[in-house]
């Protein structure tokens, strides 16, 4: 697995089952996110003892089967899990951050495609995008419980540039904004993951060389659903 000065972003999740999920950007050199060799540009997939799961796919071009789970991924930022379901985020380029839904030996496209058209190729188009602007899209976290009433269910989905918190509705096909919270209130947020306690715990990302902290920086924010 290579490193660098960016790209390298990942999350790192344990999911229902017990597997360790992480998420590994490209490091800047966009064609290993397609070298099926490669540990960059990818979702992987392990057991907790560092094992490789019996069901892990083949990639296409791989000299067998490894910890890769997807492949085609420049920057991905999150991972959140609903049931069974995966969904990734990733960093866009100039344009294109994107939500996908991940399943075992998809490729999503970069640096081949982005945003639409990758279904012609044999890739995975994302069921949201952000189109012509960048957010640089990053942690993101399913809600449960009936505190959040209504909103139970919803994926929120941390924002660096953007410095906000978007809330998603989403099925394996279609991602939907619903709100957009928090802008500009505590800076770039990082990180996201429900507590024990059900509320939304975030993290601020001021003091990484892009944002302008404050006294109090960096934090962990506390969200908790306000009723009428």
């Amino acid at each position: 697995m290579r490193s660098g000065g960016n790209h390298d972003g990942c999350r790192i999740r344990f999911d229902g089952a017990g597997h360790l999920w992480v998420t590994m950007g490209e490091t800047g050199n966009a064609p290993l996110a397609q070298d099926p060799n490669s540990l960059n540009g990818k979702v992987l997939r392990i057991d907790p003892d560092g094992g490789i799961p019996a069901d892990n796919p083949i990639i296409p071009g791989a000299a067998g089967r490894s910890a890769v789970y997807t492949w085609g991924n420049r920057n991905p930022q999150g991972i959140a899990f609903s049931g069974t379901d995966v969904y990734e985020v990733e960093h866009g380029e100039n344009d294109d951050d994107e939500i996908n839904f991940i399943e075992a030996g998809v490729n999503y496209g970069w640096p081949v495609v982005h945003e639409i058209g990758g279904a012609a190729r044999g890739m995975r188009d994302p069921i949201w995008s952000s189109g012509s602007v960048t957010f640089a899209t990053s942690g993101a976290a399913f809600v449960t419980g009936a505190m959040w009433g209504g909103w139970s269910g919803s994926l929120f989905v941390c924002a660096l540039k953007d410095a906000s918190l978007r809330r998603f509705t989403v099925t394996p096909t279609l991602a939907t904004q619903r709100d957009l919270l928090l802008k500009g209130k505590y800076g770039r947020l990082r990180a996201a993951t429900q507590g024990p306690d059900g509320a939304l715990y975030l993290t601020t990302s001021n003091r990484d060389g892009r944002g302008s902290p404050v006294a109090a920086d960096d934090r962990i924010v506390r969200v908790v659903p306000t009723r009428p």
